[in-house]
């Protein structure tokens, strides 16, 4: 591999590695407003998320087709290393062990989002069947609060 390559492959991985950031950044938020509840922030960011993953998706195919070009297609990360001229190991390696960590903790991150909206989906659900032979509730009104047969949320 020639050293225009080289740069050409870590510009890449540079700019891979800062979407990744930007993803991480926002399902960090993301966790935060599952645990506080904050629906309102949920559904106005889902055109932010689908934005992030149209571009996760857009610099894979990118990286992909970069890998083809150039001849390298189902190289793998050690691989690629010892191709690099021996002045552009090191900047490689730091780019690609960023992008495997990087990938690593979203993977986490997303686990563990999907684990607290089931386990609060599984609270609402054990409250609603433990309510549902209860007597009547009224609100501070002195109006009868209506079960809502379809959802989660009750109506008043």
């Amino acid at each position: 591999m020639d050293s225009q390559t080289a740069e050409l492959l870590i510009t890449f991985f540079e700019s891979y590695n800062k979407h990744f950031t930007e993803l991480f950044r926002f399902l960090t938020e993301k966790k935060s407003k599952v645990i506080d509840d904050d629906l309102s922030w949920l559904l106005d960011s889902l055109a932010t998320e689908q934005k992030l993953i149209m571009q996760g998706n857009s610099l894979e195919s990118k990286r992909l087709t970069v890998f083809e070009t150039i001849g390298i297609s189902g190289v793998h990360s050690e691989q690629l290393i010892e191709m690099f001229p021996e002045e552009f190991k090191g900047q490689i390696k730091v780019q690609l062990d960023t992008l495997v960590k990087s990938i690593a903790d979203i993977k986490r991150l997303n686990a563990d989002i999907l684990d607290l909206v089931d386990r609060k989906l599984s609270l609402q659900e054990k409250l609603l069947n433990k309510t549902s032979d209860s007597p009547d509730t009224y609100n501070m009104k002195g109006a009868k609060v209506q079960k809502h047969s379809g959802g989660i949320i009750g109506e008043v």
